[in-house]
């Protein structure tokens, strides 16, 4: 992939985030050495929507201008062209997560997050695979060279292989939600990484 950092396309997925999104606007917003497009899409078009505008105003009270945020409803455009995916979504509501965290008790397994690893980990990880094996065939068809980045939990369940065989990232990397500096997960500094096979 030969970006021209300065009309550079990220598509986010999940772009109505109240959480990464916002932290990713609060990096960019001091850039100065790259700009481009950012391609907000989610299931919630009013919230990509949301974002969108305060991404815009943030960007024009502090850089210039040099990052536009733009609410995308159609993901095959969001992708289309793009150099980085971004994917940060959230399967399910607070009650399903709430039985990650409780549901093995029962058996006497107590965990302090049922996000990430453990049984609770898992639970979640049923739920998650199969929407991100959907988004990695919408990215295998759409945006096959970009470079794909996952800002959400399960993190060990959510590994590459999980979508081994359908998206061909030339790299994909799982980021722990320590990480909320693009510069940092753009060296590779994220918890895990790896090329596909063929790559």
């Amino acid at each position: 992939m030969k970006a021209n950092i300065k009309n550079l396309k990220i598509c986010y997925i999940g772009g109505g985030s109240r959480n990464w999104t916002w932290v990713l606007m609060q990096d960019l917003a001091f850039e100065k050495e790259i700009a481009g497009t950012i391609e907000l899409y989610d299931i919630k078009p009013d919230a990509a929507k949301s974002n969108e505008v305060i991404g815009n105003d943030l960007m024009a009270k502090y850089n210039e201008g040099r990052w536009k945020f733009h609410a995308n409803p159609s993901l095959s455009d969001a992708l289309t062209g793009c150099d980085f995916v971004f994917i940060s979504i959230l399967p399910a509501d607070f009650e399903e997560m709430a039985v990650d965290v409780h549901l093995s008790e029962k058996y006497g397994i107590y965990q302090s997050v049922g996000d990430t690893a453990g049984v609770g980990g898992l639970i979640r990880a049923l739920r998650t695979i199969p929407q991100f094996r959907g988004i990695a065939q919408a990215v295998k068809k759409y945006a096959p060279p970009s470079l794909g980045h996952q800002l959400h939990e399960p993190h060990e369940h959510l590994h590459p292989h999980a979508v081994q065989g359908i998206s061909r990232y030339k790299e994909f990397r799982l980021l722990p939600r320590s990480v909320q500096h693009p510069e940092a997960a753009g060296h590779g500094t994220g918890r895990s990484g790896c090329r596909p096979q063929g790559q």
